[in-house]
C-alpha cells in the first residue's frame, strides 16, 4: 500500500498488486484516513473458515476485521456500527472493487437466528423472522472467483449506473444527480413495477453503445468516462440490468412481506429464490454452467429454492430447505456433485458443502 501524506495527515490511500492481505490493509487504512493518522505498524495473525474466491464475503469480512481491530488501536470509538459499516465499503473500493455496502452492512448489522432487510442512505436494517422449518445450506460449485481482478463485478456495476441515467434522463430528471436505481426510484417515488414499465418504455432491449449513451446524455468523453468508473465494456446491457434490479426488488419485498405476516408458505419463499437465480443467470449474466447445475442437483435433493450468492462467475449457491431434509440433503448433492468430481465426501462436508445460519455481527472480544 501506498499512503501519500502531508501536514494535517493522510491525503491518499492506493493499494497495488492485490493480495488477500490487501483487504486487511483497506480496512486499517480507511480508518486511519477517518480520523487523519498514520497508523502504526501491527501484527496481526488471522484466521478463519470462510473459504476464499467463493462468494461468501471473506475478502469484506477481512476488511470489516481489520476496521474493527483499527478502532482499537487508534483509540476511535466514535462510530456507530452503522457508520463502520459504511466507511468499510468505501474502504474496499482501494483494492479496485466498485462494490455497494451489503456485505459489510450484513458484517456488523447481522442479528443471530435473524435475517436482515438492508436499506442505504443511510444503512440501516430490520430483522426478518424466517421459518422454524427451513434450514440453510451452502454449496461450492468450486470455480473460483478472484473479486479483486474486478473486470465481470466492475461491468455490471458500470451498466446499472449508467442505466439509471439514462432512464433518469428519458423521464426528464437531472441525470447527473442519480446514482443508483434506488435513488432513481425514490425520486421519483416509483415501485420496482412501475421501474420495470419505465424500463420497457424508455430502454431497449439491445446493448448500448458508449456513443449512444453519451449522446443521449450530453456528455463528454471524459464524463463518461469518470461514470463507468473500472469497467472495460465497449457494449452496456442497461435493460437487461434494469429489469434485473427491478425484478430482484420486488421479490425482496414479496419475501420480506410473506415472513412479516407469520407463518409464511416455505414453499413460496423458494419460488422466489428459484427466480432470483433465474434472472441472474439470464438477465444479469453472472451465473456459470457449474453453478447452473449445482443449483438444479440441489432442487432435485430436495431445496424448496437454491441460488447463486455473491457476485456470480463461480463461488457458491444457497439452498433453503426443510430441516428434516438436511443430512438427506447434503448426502444427494455430494453424490451427484462433488463424487464425479473425485472427492471424498469427508473432503466436502463441512468444506464445499455445510448448513448455515444467521449470526450475530462483528464484535470486539478483549480481556481474552
Amino acid at each position: 500500500a501506498v499512503v501519500s501524506t502531508q501536514s494535517t495527515g493522510i491525503r491518499k490511500i492506493e493499494i497495488s498488486e492485490v493480495q488477500w492481505y490487501s483487504y486487511v490493509l483497506a480496512g486499517y487504512l480507511g480508518i486511519a484516513k477517518r480520523i487523519n493518522t498514520l497508523p502504526p505498524g501491527l501484527q496481526v495473525m488471522v484466521d478463519g473458515s470462510v473459504p476464499m474466491s467463493a462468494g461468501l464475503s471473506s475478502s469484506s469480512a477481512l476488511v470489516c476485521a481489520s476496521a474493527l481491530l483499527a478502532t482499537l488501536v487508534l483509540k476511535d470509538k466514535s462510530l456507530s456500527r452503522e457508520q463502520i459499516a459504511e466507511l468499510c465499503a468505501k474502504s474496499e473500493r482501494y483494492v479496485g472493487t466498485e462494490g455497494g455496502g451489503m456485505d459489510q452492512a450484513i458484517s456488523f448489522l447481522g442479528v443471530k437466528g435473524k435475517a436482515q432487510l438492508i436499506n442505504f442512505n443511510p444503512v440501516r436494517c430490520e430483522p426478518v423472522t424466517l421459518p422454524d422449518s427451513v434450514t440453510f445450506v451452502v454449496s461450492n460449485c468450486l470455480v473460483n472467483k478472484w473479486k479483486a481482478d474486478g473486470t465481470d463485478f466492475n461491468n455490471r456495476v458500470a451498466e446499472c449506473r449508467l442505466g439509471c441515467k439514462v432512464l433518469g434522463c428519458k423521464l426528464g430528471s437531472d441525470w447527473r444527480s442519480i446514482t443508483t436505481y434506488h435513488h432513481l426510484m425514490t425520486s421519483r417515488e416509483m415501485t420496482p413495477g412501475q421501474l420495470h414499465q419505465n424500463a420497457l418504455q424508455h430502454l431497449h432491449s439491445h446493448p448500448y453503445s458508449k456513443q449512444e449513451i453519451m449522446e443521449i446524455l450530453g456528455c463528454s468523453e471524459e464524463e463518461f468516462s469518470t461514470i463507468i468508473g473500472r469497467s472495460n465494456n465497449k457494449q452496456f446491457k442497461l435493460f437487461d440490468r434494469a429489469d434485473h434490479v427491478a425484478g430482484e426488488a420486488a421479490r425482496v419485498a414479496q419475501f420480506h412481506k410473506l415472513c412479516a405476516d407469520g407463518n409464511p408458505n416455505a414453499e413460496e419463499l423458494g419460488a422466489l429464490i428459484d427466480a432470483s437465480h433465474l434472472s441472474l443467470k439470464d438477465k444479469y449474466n453472472v451465473s456459470i454452467d457449474e453453478l447452473d447445475t449445482l443449483t438444479q442437483i440441489c432442487r432435485e435433493a430436495g431445496a424448496l429454492g437454491s441460488r447463486l450468492v455473491g457476485a456470480g462467475f463461480g463461488g457458491c449457491t444457497i439452498s433453503m430447505l426443510p430441516k428434516s431434509m438436511e443430512k438427506k440433503f447434503i448426502q444427494e448433492v455430494y453424490e451427484k456433485y462433488y463424487a464425479p468430481r473425485n472427492l471424498k465426501f469427508e473432503e466436502c462436508h463441512g468444506r464445499h458443502i455445510f448448513p448455515t445460519s444467521p449470526g450475530h455481527g462483528a464484535c470486539l472480544l478483549e480481556g481474552l
